[in-house]
């Protein structure tokens, strides 16, 4: 019989958090500690999700905890906030706990120099939607084999996130560097950032999808106007996301138990080495 991957929450009652728990009771490899990491005003409180209740407790109160799911070969997926980070990744790495984290905006540089003088492994991704990480690494790939082919083309680059999402889009800044790979002129600070509501539903986001979305249009066009490309990847909710952050778990649990220590892996990584049944059984 499989054994099941002790896995604990850090973000609750964030909406990212709670969406992994939703896929995550679906899948029979996966359990839930009945306690998840959360703010310090938090602390005592429980959040209900699926049915599930969770005992809200803050990290740095939470170190036995996390030895202990290092010790049982458990797994913490993150999804917290910037400034707090750097921070978690430490009592992680302390605690040789491996762990997930897919924030966006924090001292990555930093978590990756903890990692890799640690005894444990990461995944650190802020876009962990897997159809998108294709996308990416198929234009890197373009990059890579057709550089300057759209040299003199003009670049504009509009994203659209919900409205407390507070930095640039990871995928269209990463988006932005193939693009520039491939002889295009344009700057971070011109990628148009789309938060409010109005503007968001003129850029053609439902209502019901205002508090969970990515919408991204890139639109490439030659010197002389004759040529136009219009690239346009849109998603609603937050599913594909969590998918993307339980595949890494099982991704994570295997590079430990063969032994791996002090890596950081991306999602490409992941895509790389995935376990195909996840996807199976995401979509029965």
């Amino acid at each position: 019989m499989k054994s099941h991957i002790p896995v604990l929450i850090a973000g609750l009652p964030g909406r990212m958090a709670a969406q992994i728990v939703i896929e995550g009771l679906k899948l029979p490899e996966i359990a839930f500690e009945s306690a998840a990491l959360s703010s310090a005003a938090r602390v005592g409180q429980h959040c209900e999700v699926a049915g599930r209740s969770f005992e809200l407790c803050a990290a740095s109160k939470c170190l036995a905890l996390l030895q202990r799911m290092g010790a049982q070969g458990g797994v913490v997926v993150d999804f917290t906030t910037p400034n707090v980070m750097l921070e978690n990744a430490a009592l992680y790495v302390s605690a040789s706990v491996p762990f997930v984290m897919g924030t966006s905006g924090g001292d990555i540089e930093g978590i990756r120099a903890l990692v890799a003088n640690s005894s444990t492994c990461a995944v650190l991704a802020p876009n962990m939607a897997s159809p998108l990480i294709a996308l990416m690494a198929a234009f890197e790939h373009i990059g890579q084999r057709f550089p300057d082919v759209f040299s003199g083309f003009s670049l504009g680059i509009t994203e659209s996130h919900q409205s407390n999402k507070r930095d640039t889009s990871a995928t269209a800044r990463a988006m932005l560097q193939y693009f520039q790979h491939l002889g295009i002129s344009c700057e971070e600070n011109q990628i148009v950032k789309l938060r409010d509501e109005g503007q968001q539903r003129d850029f053609g986001v439902p209502a019901a999808d205002l508090k969970g979305h990515a919408y991204h249009t890139y639109r490439l066009s030659s010197p002389d106007g004759s040529v136009e490309i219009n690239l346009q990847h849109n998603v609603r909710g937050r599913a594909v996301y969590a998918l993307g952050a339980l595949q890494a778990v099982l991704f994570l649990k295997r590079r430990i138990g063969q032994g791996h220590r002090g890596q950081v892996y991306s999602m490409t990584d992941v895509l790389e080495h995935r376990e195909e049944k996840l996807l199976a059984k995401s979509s029965s």
